[in-house]
């Protein structure tokens, strides 16, 4: 899985981070996070998106 293209907003109300990203495909996808997520699972999370999106399937 590669993450072609992304951005990053904040919410300073709700300590939230989002992440609009591109499969390598050019499938676009979001996902919120916590800041008190750490990288790892957030990269986890991401390439599960990302694979589930190229195959096809749903996303939870």
């Amino acid at each position: 899985m590669k993450i072609k293209n992304y951005t990053l907003t904040y919410d300073n109300y709700r300590n939230l981070i989002t992440i609009y990203a591109e499969t390598e495909s050019g499938k676009p996808f979001s996902y919120v996070f916590s800041e008190d997520q750490t990288v790892r699972e957030i990269r986890e999370k991401l390439i599960e998106i990302a694979n589930k999106l190229e195959q096809n399937e749903q996303v939870e």
